[in-house]
């Protein structure tokens, strides 16, 4: 697992300097894959906390299709959820230099609300920042 992970960086880190694009698609495959191989590791830890029988093989079982799209799916999902919130964090980093005006603070004021107003119109169910 840490061999696939650590030539794929190697590949990465060589593309780089040659094609940025390429190098993203690269690094994106290479976080889908390390994140497979972590649910690959879940998942022998999963079956060895219920003592069942487990093979080093099971580490890739969840590369098999129909299991490899569900987590790809629930992976963009996470994305997704945390989105708001890394855009929030972002804008109020930039805005941090800004901090001692009062247009920033009034801002900043606007911007949560209008972050907690999206969470409940689209999750009504959970409390945002929670």
């Amino acid at each position: 697992m840490f061999l696939v992970v650590a030539i794929a960086g190697v590949l990465q880190g060589l593309v780089t300097k040659h094609n940025q694009v390429l190098s993203s698609i690269i690094g994106l495959g290479l976080q889908i894959v390390s994140f497979l191989f972590q649910m690959g590791a879940l998942y022998l830890g999963i079956r060895r906390a219920q003592d069942l029988p487990i093979k080093s093989s099971m580490v890739f079982y969840p590369f098999k299709w129909n299991l490899f799209l569900n987590l790809v799916g629930n992976y963009c999902l996470q994305v997704l959820i945390f989105l708001p919130i890394i855009i929030l964090i972002f804008v109020l980093f930039i805005l941090g230099d800004l901090a001692h005006t009062v247009f920033s603070q009034i801002l900043l004021l606007l911007l949560m609300l209008l972050y907690g107003v999206i969470y409940k119109k689209l999750l009504p169910n959970v409390t945002p920042l929670a």
